[in-house]
């Protein structure tokens, strides 16, 4: 079966737009021919389904010439909008699952691509319609705005797969999930941007030092910005933390992290301190 596939870009703080809905802070980050994957991601799309809000904004922003042109498009709406002429584009109403499954067979055993916004994703993700998330986190944090994902129960997502953007040290993570989540940051989420074992990574608090950072960081964003409780986000990190020592982790992240952990703790009652020797071997 076809996945449904939400691939956005969103800030550090969870938002895929401002409260204008304008992307300012995203066009200020021009990545390049080789910046994003996005190319290769199209090919595999066969059908894209979007809301009436971003379907408006993209008519809004690109006069000129429909971009999706070449594949069937869904607009979930109630509201009768115009179309461009000569273009396959759908108005749906009704339940989610039933507009996935009409997708799925347009899109003739390609994937579907929700364009958004955040409340057409969460629709189909708690009807269990979307199958992977495709996230670009853009290093910029703007307060408030059009969340990713607006506010749902707590859903687990299981990380795949992460890549970097070296052009900009921008973290772009593919998370696959048969249920998924808001993803509400941890400010030190900023800290923890991932790159692969052979990278180098400038510390914005030490510019002139250049040092490995591990993969396995990626592990550490994930339980920092996911809606679990407080105390399954310590026994998840303090597993992690356990491993730390031997990747040659910089002692000031270690540092931060324990604070973290130790923060955890306090909130659900628990009385053992994190232990930067201890976790560390």
């Amino acid at each position: 079966m076809a996945n449904l596939v939400y691939y956005v870009a969103a800030t550090l703080d969870g938002y895929i737009a401002d409260q204008q809905h304008h992307l300012d802070w995203l066009m200020s980050f021009p990545l390049g021919d080789d910046a994003t994957p996005y190319d290769d991601f199209y090919q595999t799309v066969g059908a894209v389904i979007m809301g009436a809000e971003t379907y408006g904004w993209i008519l809004d922003n690109s006069p000129e010439a429909w971009p999706y042109a070449d594949v069937p498009a869904f607009i979930v709406t109630h509201r009768s909008l115009s179309v461009p002429e000569g273009q396959n584009i759908t108005l749906v109403q009704g339940e989610a699952a039933a507009i996935a499954a009409q997708a799925r067979r347009a899109a003739e055993g390609k994937d579907v691509w929700l364009v958004g916004g955040g409340k057409t994703a969460a629709m189909f993700a708690e009807a269990g319609e979307l199958q992977r998330l495709f996230i670009t986190q853009i290093p910029v944090v703007i307060g408030a705005g059009i969340p990713l994902l607006p506010t749902m129960p707590v859903f687990t997502i299981t990380l795949r797969k992460t890549g970097t953007l070296d052009k900009k040290r921008i973290s772009a993570a593919i998370h696959a999930a048969t249920v998924t989540t808001g993803y509400p940051h941890n400010d030190l989420f900023q800290r923890f941007i991932s790159l692969d074992d052979d990278s180098l990574y400038v510390d914005p608090t030490y510019p002139d030092l250049e040092r490995p950072r591990s993969a396995n960081f990626v592990l550490i964003e994930a339980v920092l910005s996911s809606g679990s409780p407080d105390a399954r986000k310590h026994l998840l990190l303090e597993s992690l933390v356990h491993e730390l020592g031997l990747i040659g982790v910089d002692s000031n992240d270690l540092m931060v992290l324990f604070s973290e952990v130790d923060r955890l703790n306090s909130s659900f009652g628990g009385g053992r301190r994190a232990s930067p020797v201890s976790m560390s071997q």
